[in-house]
Formats: C-alpha cells, sequence, structure tokens
C-alpha cells in the first residue's frame, strides 16, 4: 500500500493529535513513492523518523521503517533501532508508541 503524506498526517493526528510534522513527498520521475520526515511530540520533545517508500523484501509484504531520531532533522539515527510496520494501522501505533516517552527515557540503545 502507498502511503503518502496526508494520509499518514490524518491517521497519526486521529490517533494522538498535536503532533508536529516536517514530512514530505518522496517522488521519482513523477511517480509518488512514499513519504519521509519526522514527527514530534510537543509534550515531550520525543522525535520519530519514518519512511514508507517502502521494502520488499523475497517477496514479503512491503514494509515501512520509523526509528527514533535525536530531532527534526535527523536523517542517520546513528545506533537507534530502525522498527518495521506491514500496515498502515501497525506503522501509526508504533510511530505513537514512540512519541509517548523521550528516547533518553526508553534507553533505546545506541550501537
Amino acid at each position: 500500500m502507498l502511503i503518502l503524506t496526508t494520509k499518514l498526517k490524518n491517521a497519526i493526528n486521529k490517533k494522538k493529535p498535536g503532533m508536529e510534522f516536517s514530512l514530505h513527498q518522496i517522488s521519482v520521475n513523477g511517480n509518488k513513492r512514499g513519504t519521509s520526515g519526522w514527527i514530534r511530540n510537543p509534550e515531550n520533545n520525543s522525535v520519530v523518523y519514518v519512511n514508507t517508500e517502502g521494502i520488499k523484501w523475497n517477496g514479503r509484504p512491503r514494509q515501512y521503517m520509523y526509528r527514533y531520531a535525536d530531532d527534526m532533522k535527523d536523517t542517520h539515527g546513528y545506533g537507534y533501532h530502525n522498527r518495521w510496520a506491514t500496515s498502515l494501522e501497525e506503522l501509526v501505533n508504533g510511530i505513537t508508541e514512540l512519541l509517548l516517552f523521550p528516547v533518553s527515557e526508553v534507553k533505546d540503545c545506541r550501537i
């Protein structure tokens, strides 16, 4: 399933209103491929990076990546664990769960 910016923002706002977004569409030669960027919880400053371009491995369902980020410009997330979802619902649940606590409180391992 193709998850673009508006669909992701609406789904997150429905589950957890008040988040800040810095998302942009991923387009290759005019073809929309997904969205990437950051979502921040202003209450606790927790930031999550997300990329919905999707990856398929050996016939498995498309997977969407999300992880903690240091700030709204951190694309590398050095040491933070990549997390994967196979549906919009699973992605939104995972993102909103990470947004509940800043990375310093959950001790997401940095390698």
